[in-house]
């Protein structure tokens, strides 16, 4: 790799040609190289305008700085070239600096309260003016006995205050009421006030208060001047006598209306009103009865009432009258007997359902029916009065005739196949409908009438739009070539363009005229992809500045997707994903495979001992039960003293040999002591010494009796064998065979509880022959002969009864068939 320098260089500076102009721009000389270089970036080449570079001999690629960012320039092989041009730009003045396309003029101690307008030059804000090379307010009157703190605002220095001008004038030592401190440090009384010498006597200094002088006294108020009342709280002053003040009743908190104010916001009332909450109200005797007092002694009825006789006495009234019954309330009945209320405002009679059936009658009486047309009153059972039909069956939209027959209501006729019920007539019939009532056609279901009372088909707009296209049936559009007759966004059934291919990202606005949606771009006539003002690196634009990750990226920002390491794969934290599931682990750590399948970058220590965890790089700390030894490794710990032995893991000791652990897991027993009986040896150095019939055959540390065989058992004692379970004594032999409590003559007790047939294994004496082979002839001829099997079955039951019995042998473990001699 060859070295990179990278820096802008001036090589040199021509005279100015225009010296500096209005705008702070001068021209100037720069290297630019005459071959030019790319920059790539997000896979595109964009020129670097200016740029000086060199090389020391070429290669496929050169990193350099330019504008303090790093970029690289592609070379093409084998070419390098040190030739360049000489260029103007232009570039600020001194006492100027470049803010985007403008310069901009310096200065170096601040504007504060002004703006530099040319370098080191300071305008000030209005309200203020250059002192000394600072912008300070300024105060238009001046400022005496005080400072200028803002523009025009005048604080007073200490020992004055502010008179009613703006001016500091001097403070008096002892206040000054109604008076002015003069330069004398004494108060000189202001117009109409004067020194009252009677306060000499109250030991208040000479002309330090000053008293208003008043020709009369001022009732319910003091004096304020000269011959200036001022009243009290809650009063005025009079308008016709300068030194009373009279009381004021606020007209939103009392009214005084037919009263007079007395005292400030209370009112006294005429005679012939009283008082009633924050008014006085007229008096009427007797009182108003549903009525009010409009006047002294004049009541006026209120809505819903009416005079009576007496004066102060209104009724209700009932609209419509109160008709059987007596009117209690506006437009509120109380019926008589035998009456209901109807809306509380009418009466109508009852009939009691025990007494009188008001069907197809009229109750019109108390217990007093009138029939329909057409129906008689009849007493039925109980004496009950019920109306019956002069007409068998009833007549419907008609009238029962005397002769029994049906007459039908003006507008109707009779039903065909019918005497007794009639239908209404439309004239003209109606079509696309029913006629539901004498020249009333109610239409179908989409179909409405028109101006002529027909029914006709309509497209429902809520429903349909036909403004491309013809209603040619209900709710269904007829649409023009080109279009198609289908459902929009809307929910609206419309006849809509068709676009032949499909708008993909866009809306179909004409026949074959794709309009893409906003922020989407066209690609061809029925393609619009989505734009993105900022490229996607490592992804695809996939929405209007949306970017989406390409396969094995994960977005990091909004326009930038960076590689993604699935956390279930390989674990990143101390690392950075460099491709797809490949992570790039940081110095000092190393992938790791956790126990999960799952590969993380731990920390690496290079000489980390056994039972420790690396925590940081180079740094390591020992397992729990562990502690640092003075080597550097981690021995365990054992909480209890191990005694004669050693600690091999946490609170785990390891004993010596002829140790054994207590019940504390110390090795404090000796295996000799306690396993060696006074009857099997003698106990030496921690060695058991067998006697006779013992031995050290599985320890050293104990004795064990001996017994030359012990099959299927465990010697107890020498020479003495004690079967296990399922086995019994050998006659003869100090070993077990196992028992069975089921095997016929010709099976063998192989196990526990376990028969089996071995003629395979059968001894003649010391001589053994293939017999097996004679009976599988046997059984496969009995197959096929199904009695011979029968007979052969018998005889060979009889013969092997006979002729054989099934021994164990010791000296093999097993249980054969032997043939008798």
């Amino acid at each position: 790799m060859f070295e990179q320098r990278e820096s802008l260089q001036l090589l040199f500076l021509l005279s100015l040609v225009f010296g500096c102009v209005y705008s702070q721009l001068c021209e100037s000389n720069v290297s630019q190289p005459k071959v030019k270089s790319t920059e790539i970036s997000d896979g595109k080449y964009v020129s670097v305008d200016y740029g000086y570079y060199e090389c020391t001999y070429c290669y496929n690629s050169k990193k350099y700085k330019t504008a303090s960012k790093s970029v690289y320039v592609t070379f093409p092989k084998n070419q390098c070239s040190l030739d360049y041009s000489v260029s103007k730009k232009q570039v600020c003045c001194d006492g100027y600096y470049g803010n985007g396309t403008d310069c901009v003029p310096v200065c170096r101690g601040g504007c504060e309260n002004g703006r530099c307008t040319g370098p080191e030059t300071c305008t000030c804000n209005a309200g203020y003016s250059m002192v000394r090379g600072r912008c300070v307010p300024s105060c238009v009157n001046g400022c005496a006995n005080g400072s200028c703190v803002a523009p025009n605002q005048c604080v007073c220095g200490v020992g004055f205050v502010k008179s009613t001008a703006g001016a500091c004038v001097p403070k008096c030592a002892d206040d000054c009421v109604n008076g002015v401190c003069n330069e004398r440090n004494e108060c000189e009384c202001r117009e109409g006030f004067y020194f009252n010498e009677k306060l000499l006597e109250f030991g208040v200094r000479n002309n330090t208060v000053c008293t208003a002088r008043c020709d009369f006294e001022c009732r319910k108020g003091f004096c304020a001047g000269r011959n200036r009342c001022q009243c009290l709280e809650g009063y005025e002053l009079s308008k016709s006598d300068r030194f009373e003040c009279v009381p004021v009743c606020d007209a939103e908190l009392v009214d005084c209306f037919n009263g007079e104010c007395v005292a400030p916001n209370h009112c006294r009332c005429s005679v012939g009103f009283r008082m009633e909450g924050s008014r006085c109200v007229p008096v009427c005797n007797p009182s108003c009865v549903n009525a009010d007092c409009a006047d002294i002694d004049q009541c006026t009825c209120r809505q819903g009432y009416r005079q009576t006789s007496e004066s102060n006495v209104c009724e209700p009234t009932c609209d419509p009258p109160c008709d059987h019954g007596d009117c209690v309330g506006v437009n509120k009945c109380a019926c008589h007997n035998g009456y209901r209320a109807v809306n509380g405002s009418s009466c109508e009679p009852l009939c009691d359902s025990r007494f009188v059936d008001t069907g197809n009658g009229t109750c019109v009486a108390p217990n007093v029916v009138r029939c329909n047309k057409g129906f008689e009153l009849m007493e039925g059972m109980n004496f009950k009065l019920h109306c019956v039909s002069k007409c068998k069956p009833e007549c419907v939209n008609g009238d029962c005739t005397a002769e029994g027959g049906c007459e039908c209501h003006p507008g109707h006729q009779l039903k065909a196949g019918s005497v007794h019920e009639c239908e209404p007539v439309c004239d003209p019939a109606c079509e696309f409908g029913t006629c539901v009532r004498p020249n009333e056609c109610e239409c179908a279901e989409g179909y409405r009438k028109t101006i002529d009372d027909r029914c006709e088909f309509f497209c429902d707009p809520a429903k349909v739009d036909c403004t491309v296209g013809n209603c040619s049936s209900v709710d269904v559009c007829d649409c023009p070539e080109g279009y198609e007759f289908v459902e929009d966004t809307d929910g609206i059934l419309r006849c809509l363009p068709i676009c032949n291919p499909n708008c993909i990202n866009g809306r179909c606005t004409d026949v074959n005229v794709c309009e893409c949606f906003p922020e989407y771009q066209r690609i061809n006539e029925s393609l619009c992809k989505p734009v993105c003002d900022e490229p996607c690196v490592n992804g695809f634009c996939s929405g209007t500045n949306t970017c989406s990750c390409s396969a094995g990226f994960t977005a990091f920002n909004a326009t930038n997707c960076v590689p993604f390491c699935d956390p279930n794969v390989v674990n990143c934290s101390h690392g950075e994903c460099v491709r797809f599931n490949v992570c790039d682990c940081f110095d000092g750590y190393r992938l790791f495979p956790d126990g999960n399948g799952t590969l993380s970058c731990a920390a690496f220590c290079a000489d980390l001992p056994q039972n420790a965890v690396c925590i940081v790089p180079g740094e390591y700390r020992c397992l729990t039960g562990y502690m640092p030894g003075s080597n550097g490794s981690c021995g365990p710990v054992c909480e209890q003293d191990c005694g004669n032995g050693s600690c091999s893991a946490p609170n785990q000791c390891e004993c010596l040999a002829g140790y054994s652990q207590d019940s504390t897991g110390s090795c404090t027993v000796s295996i000799c002591e306690d396993k060696c009986s006074a009857e099997a040896g003698v106990c030496e150095d921690l060695l058991c010494k067998c006697n006779v019939g013992y031995s050290n055959q599985e320890s050293e540390f104990f004795c064990s009796p001996i017994c030359e065989s012990c099959l299927n058992g465990r010697c107890i004692a020498p020479g003495e064998c004690e079967c296990l379970e399922g086995y019994e004594k050998l006659n003869g032999t100090q070993g077990c065979r196992p028992f069975c409590s089921n095997c016929s003559l010709v099976e063998c007790c192989i196990a526990p509880e376990v028969c089996n047939c071995k003629l395979a294994e059968k001894i003649v004496g010391e001589d053994s022959f293939p017999w097996l082979f004679v009976i599988i002839g046997a059984v496969v001829l009995a197959v096929i002969i199904v009695g011979a099997v029968l007979l052969n079955r018998y005889l060979q039951n009889k013969r092997h009864s006979n002729s054989y019995e099934c021994k164990y042998d010791q000296s093999r473990d097993k249980a054969a068939i032997i043939e008798k001699r």
